[in-house]
């Protein structure tokens, strides 16, 4: 009884153990105290059974303890491309933010979008789908506003809807068009705001950190979308990326009359900036609190 109470596992071994201890055991020398050996036995299975029902125990309560706390923090990144990261091998200095992440978790290095552009590969993202069962194909942009764009159906199951029935507080923080609550990235976000869209990461840090103040003590999956890296098309061919001036004398085109080496550097420079401003998320999340029970992914 003592046993089962403990964890029906731990039942099977000191019994059978017991069990082929009578079997087996030869007849005691000493004839004052014939049970003296089957006495002993009997003590260190007891023991041996209440060690391994405490460990088992314990390890059981604080593994739930954990993953009952466990903050989920999804940061993605518009355009950044793997190979311009230092955790990836570039010899620059231009992630260092990312790259203390990196050394801290996992790095994956065989990793493939399901779609060259955004709004389907978040879907996919967001869905566990691939885009002809989601449906999200086309999708163009001007002047800031969206065309031709599918919406994202009810009918599929997004991360935070899975996220909220076991407890979690979901907000989402976007700054890219086709990531919009009227194309039905909101589903199953407590909160979600996309008021800094195609502005700089400095706008929804703002928004995102306020939030992470205000809601530190619950348990929370946070999404964010930094756009920086992405280009401006619309800024005519010399100012595709174009970085506060801080970042953009940072990284230097070894010639400024190659236009391709001249966007590569601007380019580096914006995913400076985004890299500084995740810094800035992440000291966030440590003032508040949350940053010692928390998954951090960054993609």
């Amino acid at each position: 009884l003592v046993f089962f109470s403990v964890s029906q596992h731990f039942i099977m071994i000191p019994s059978l153990s017991f069990f082929f201890f009578l079997m087996i055991r030869r007849p005691p020398r000493s004839t004052l105290f014939p049970y003296t050996t089957l006495f002993r036995s009997i003590f260190l299975l007891i023991a041996i059974s209440l060690i391994a029902g405490g460990l088992f125990f314990y390890i059981k309560e604080n593994s739930k303890k954990t993953q009952h706390n466990t903050n989920i923090i999804l940061i993605t990144i518009d355009a950044l491309r793997s190979d311009h990261l230092g955790c990836y091998g570039h010899p620059g200095n231009i992630s260092p933010a990312i790259d203390r992440i990196a050394k801290e978790g996992t790095v994956f290095r065989n990793c493939f979008a399901q779609s060259s552009w955004t709004a389907a590969s978040m879907v996919s993202m967001f869905t566990s789908t691939l885009p002809p069962t989601h449906g999200i194909f086309h999708g163009q942009v001007r002047e800031g506003k969206v065309y031709y764009q599918e919406v994202l159906s009810d009918d599929f199951v997004t991360l935070p809807e899975i996220l909220k029935p076991a407890g979690y507080t979901t907000a989402g923080f976007s700054t890219n068009s086709h990531l919009t609550k009227k194309q039905g990235f909101a589903q199953g976000f407590d909160y979600f705001n996309d008021n800094c869209l195609w502005k700089n990461a400095e706008c929804v840090n703002g928004k995102a950190i306020k939030w992470i103040q205000d809601n530190s003590k619950k348990k929370f999956f946070l999404w964010i979308h930094y756009i920086d890296p992405h280009a401006d098309f619309t800024a005519g061919n010399n100012d595709w990326y174009n970085p506060p001036e801080k970042y953009r004398k940072l990284y230097k085109p070894k010639n400024p009359h190659n236009p391709k080496e001249k966007h590569l550097a601007a380019y580096d420079g914006e995913i400076r900036y985004t890299d500084d401003n995740i810094a800035k998320l992440i000291n966030a999340l440590k003032e508040s609190g949350a940053y010692e029970n928390s998954i951090i992914i960054v993609t």
